[in-house]
C-alpha cells in the first residue's frame, strides 16, 4: 500500500481534513444572514453524520440538501434557543447583584438551568434533520432525552461548544491569533467531535437510529 494512496491511513486523514475544511467554509457562508445559523448547524452536523456513516456523496450537494431539509425547523429552534438563553443570561446578571444566601441560591438555580439548556442544544443539531416533518416540540424532547441519558458526554460537548465563545470573551488576543483555525476548520472539527462523542461512542444502536435517510447523488 502506497503511503499517500486514498486507502492508506495518511490518505484518509488528508481526505477527512479536506472535507472538514470545505464543510467549515460552507457553514460560515450559510451563517452570514445570522438567522440561518440554526439551519447551518443542522446541515453541518447532518453532513458530518453522513461522513461518519460513509454515506455522503458530493459534499456540497449533501450540505445544501440538508440545509434545505432542516431550514424551517432549524431556524425556529435557533430563534427559540437564542431567546431562552438571553432570558437566562439576563436573570443571571440580575441574580449576581443579589446579596446573601438568596443571591447564591438564585445564581445556582439559574446556572443549572443554563447548563440544562446548553445540554439540550448540544443534541439539537444532530436531531433537527433526522425527520424534517417532526414537530419542534418533539425535537426538543428528543434532545432532552439524549442529554439526560448521556449526562457526562453531554457536559463534555457543552464544554467543547463553549470553547470558542469563552476564548473570544476572555482571551480575545489568543482567539485572534487562532482565527485561521476557526475560519478553515474549527467549527466543522467541533461538529465532528460532537458527532463522535454523542452518537458513535455512546450507543451504536442509538447512533444507527438517529442516522438520517441519505439521498444518493446521481
Amino acid at each position: 500500500m502506497k503511503l499517500f494512496s486514498p486507502d492508506s491511513p495518511i490518505g484518509r486523514a488528508i481526505s477527512l481534513l479536506a472535507d472538514l475544511v470545505i464543510l467549515n467554509l460552507l457553514f460560515l457562508f450559510s451563517c452570514m444572514p445570522v438567522v440561518t445559523v440554526g439551519a447551518a448547524c443542522g446541515a453541518l452536523y447532518d453532513t458530518v453524520n453522513a461522513m461518519l456513516a460513509g454515506e455522503h456523496g458530493i459534499l456540497y450537494r449533501q450540505y445544501f440538501s440538508s440545509f434545505k431539509k432542516c431550514f424551517v425547523k432549524g431556524t425556529l429552534l435557533f430563534l427559540l434557543s437564542a431567546a431562552v438563553i438571553s432570558v437566562i443570561v439576563i436573570d443571571l446578571i440580575l441574580a449576581s447583584g443579589v446579596e446573601g444566601i438568596m443571591g447564591l441560591l438564585c445564581t445556582g438555580v439559574i446556572s443549572g438551568s443554563l447548563i440544562i439548556v446548553l445540554g439540550v442544544m448540544a443534541h439539537l443539531p444532530m436531531t433537527v434533520c433526522r425527520n424534517p416533518r417532526e414537530q419542534v416540540i418533539l425535537c426538543l424532547r428528543t434532545g432532552l432525552s439524549l442529554a439526560v441519558r448521556n449526562t457526562w458526554r453531554t457536559l463534555a460537548a457543552v464544554v467543547l461548544n463553549l470553547a470558542p465563545f469563552v476564548l473570544f470573551l476572555f482571551a480575545p488576543g489568543l482567539f485572534l491569533r487562532t482565527w485561521m483555525f476557526w475560519f478553515l476548520i474549527g467549527f466543522a472539527a467541533l461538529a465532528y467531535m460532537n458527532n463522535w462523542l454523542l452518537l458513535r461512542s455512546v450507543d451504536p444502536d442509538l447512533w444507527m437510529a438517529l442516522r438520517p435517510v441519505q439521498q444518493k447523488d446521481a
